[in-house]
């Protein structure tokens, strides 16, 4: 096999990368949203940022520069449960009321996935649930009155 330029080998991998990072933020079926776009996003960011490094860059230096990039994925994932956490508040709140109604002890809603696009809550008496999505609140809690614990 004939060696190839380093040119043209740089020249496949960035637009293999490129493409990568396009499919996904667009979606991909194997991968739920949020990690897709943190990948897609440190990918880009690898992209740009290698164009500025010197030539002298160690391997150490761009192993650092590889954990920066994600460390601020971590704050995008962050940030996103935040903002579904700010988004489902009405919801959260529209639970708690119920969940008095029917005379339940709701603990605090918590994140029930890495995007925080599901929270969730247990009555501390009864031990039920219920959930907040986006657009809707369920849960097995909103149904019955609280029995507390029923013992044998």
């Amino acid at each position: 096999m004939a060696k190839k330029e380093a040119q043209t080998e740089l020249f496949q991998l960035k637009t293999a990368v490129a493409y990568l990072a396009a499919h996904l933020d667009s979606g991909v079926d194997h991968l739920d949203d949020l990690t897709g776009k943190i990948v897609a996003r440190a990918l880009r960011e690898i992209m740009q940022e290698v164009v500025s490094m010197p030539r002298s860059a160690t391997e150490e230096e761009i192993a650092r520069f590889a954990e920066d990039v994600l460390a601020g994925t971590e704050e995008m994932q962050q940030v996103l449960a935040t903002r579904w956490e700010e988004e489902l508040q009405p919801l959260m709140e529209r639970a708690r009321q119920r969940a008095a109604e029917l005379d339940h002890d709701l603990g605090e809603f918590t994140p029930l996935t890495v995007n925080g696009q599901v929270w969730g809550a247990i009555c501390l008496k009864c031990l039920r649930w219920t959930t907040a999505v986006p657009h809707q609140i369920g849960g097995s809690l909103l149904l019955t009155r609280c029995t507390g614990w029923i013992g044998p």
